[in-house]
């Protein structure tokens, strides 16, 4: 009996080390699935965005500005302050928009995989 036991309990430790290995690699393979497939970040469109904004925030756009805005007192023409800051807020506005349509774009595609 104690030989039965033991061969037992062998064979227990042996399914079970089988079926930890591959419940891990399952998991891997979900996971590299939703992370590429199902719930994929917004990259091309930060890519372009960024493209968008090279012409402007670049050294050759700085150099090729006039040189009265180069060599501009910093904070005595409060209209162009006002006005960038008011640019400023705009661009914070449309990116928590484009933010909020890439999350439901997820979502709807999350419910179209699902159904």
């Amino acid at each position: 009996a104690y030989m039965l036991c033991l061969g037992s309990s062998l064979l227990y430790l042996v399914m079970s080390l089988m079926c930890a290995v591959r419940a891990t690699i399952l998991a891997s393979s979900c996971q590299k699935d939703l992370l590429t497939t199902l719930v994929r970040l917004p990259v091309d469109e930060f890519v372009a965005e960024i493209d968008a904004a090279a012409g402007t925030e670049s050294v050759e756009a700085f150099e090729s500005q006039g040189i009265s805005t180069v060599l501009r007192v910093p904070f005595i023409n409060g209209l162009s302050s006002a006005s960038s800051s008011q640019r400023a807020v705009m661009s914070e506005a449309q990116l928590a928009n484009r933010a909020a349509d890439a999350v439901e774009r997820q979502e709807r595609s999350a419910r179209s995989v699902m159904a």
